[in-house]
């Protein structure tokens, strides 16, 4: 018997299988593709999620290092500018195949073109159903993705209206500086955007464009995302548009996290911030925190432990989540009342709350802190947007 399954290798897999390895408990993953495999993905990686990783990523991965936002509309800019870095934009297939490296290096064993079916928790084990047969563990980790049947039967279905889609647009272009680039969208183009904006990512070479929203049909997100690009172009010179790929995002957690013995972890439980659509840095982090409880479960023979991730997820991640959504949605009201610009030159104006949205990127400061910033920086805004 297995001490821990998980199903899936992408990043919040393979982190919680690397560190429970390094324990040295016995992990087998079970990946239904073979590495490398595309990932539809815009690839920028925040130093918040290189934390939870616990290692730098190699060098050879990294398609470029930012250290700036830049906020766009039209002719219009605003720069937010960090001493250090914020993040650093990867490719997905290349970063995903190194995470699973690690944790095969770690002592974790994989197998490839293996479906997870389903699995039956009891008492002392968890029995999987896989399309290669049946497995055995003590523990099983759910890690493959949002569109994971496993976690439907196992956790319940994300809230329907509460799935976005995420947009990532290829493009070869010509190269820009250590800035992420975000695009501005008018409130009243009926885009139910999360945030309202396209966010650029440059890479070594090219770059990629990505948008986030809800109820939008494909081919009108492409269509933005062209219009982003376009404008994009305009300002930094050459870009085509290469290939465009579409992938749902849940904004709100599964009704359960821990069923039994079974754990599910990062898109598969729902973990993506409703502020923005980013993943990874809660995908990762919700792999260090079932990597804890998972560990002290199996050194204690039971299964009671698990609970600690739940209560670890609701902290640090959930709560989190809930406060950058309403402040993103009060951010989108003032952006509508007061014009993206006006407002986004008069935040860039406040030190303090420049330091804040930083750090969240950084890891330095809480979603509390930027709401605390927010607040206490939103009169003087106000008065300085009346006056002009």
């Amino acid at each position: 018997m297995h001490d821990v399954i998980v199903s899936g290798s992408g990043p919040s897999g393979s982190l919680a299988a690397a560190l429970l390895a390094g324990r040295g408990h016995e992990v087998l993953m079970l990946e239904e593709a073979h590495h490398p495999r595309k990932k539809c993905c815009a690839g920028g990686l925040l130093v918040r999620a290189q934390r939870s990783i616990g290692a730098p990523v190699p060098e050879r991965l990294v398609e470029r290092r930012l250290k700036a936002v830049r906020l766009v509309r039209g002719k219009e800019s605003v720069e937010l500018r960090s001493d250090g870095e914020i993040a650093l934009t990867i490719r997905r297939e290349r970063f995903d195949q190194w995470l699973a490296d690690r944790a095969i290096e770690a002592g974790a064993a994989l197998q490839e073109g293996v479906e997870v079916r389903g699995a039956v928790s009891s008492d002392k084990k968890v029995v999987v159903e896989t399309s290669g047969g049946t497995e055995d563990g003590r523990v099983l980790i759910v890690a493959d993705g949002a569109l994971s049947k496993c976690s439907d039967r196992l956790f319940g279905k994300c809230p329907p209206g509460l799935i976005a889609m995420g947009g990532a647009l290829e493009a070869d272009c010509d190269a820009a500086d250590d800035a992420m680039e975000i695009q501005l969208l008018s409130i009243s183009n009926g885009l139910d955007s999360i945030p309202p904006a396209c966010a650029i990512f440059p890479k070594r070479s090219g770059c990629t464009v990505s948008f986030v929203a809800r109820g939008v049909g494909g081919g009108r997100m492409q269509k933005v995302m062209t219009d982003a690009l376009e404008a994009y172009a305009a300002r930094h010179g050459r870009a085509e548009a290469v290939d465009a790929c579409f992938h749902p995002i849940p904004l709100a957690p599964r009704p359960r996290l821990v069923n039994g013995r079974c754990l599910a972890l990062g898109d598969a439980a729902g973990f993506a911030s409703p502020f923005s659509g980013e993943g990874l840095s809660n995908a990762m982090l919700s792999s260090v925190h079932a990597a804890e409880a998972v560990h002290r479960a199996l050194l204690e023979k039971n299964a009671s432990p698990l609970s600690r991730y739940i209560d670890d997820c609701h902290d640090k991640i959930l709560h989190q989540s809930e406060i950058a959504g309403t402040v993103g949605r009060n951010i989108s009201r003032l952006l509508n009342r007061h014009g993206a610009m006006r407002l986004a030159r008069a935040a860039a104006g406040d030190s303090r709350l420049t330091e804040a949205y930083i750090g969240l990127l950084t890891g330095d400061a809480s979603a509390e802190e930027v709401a605390t910033a927010s607040l206490s920086a939103l009169p003087r805004m106000l008065m300085q947007l009346r006056r002009h």
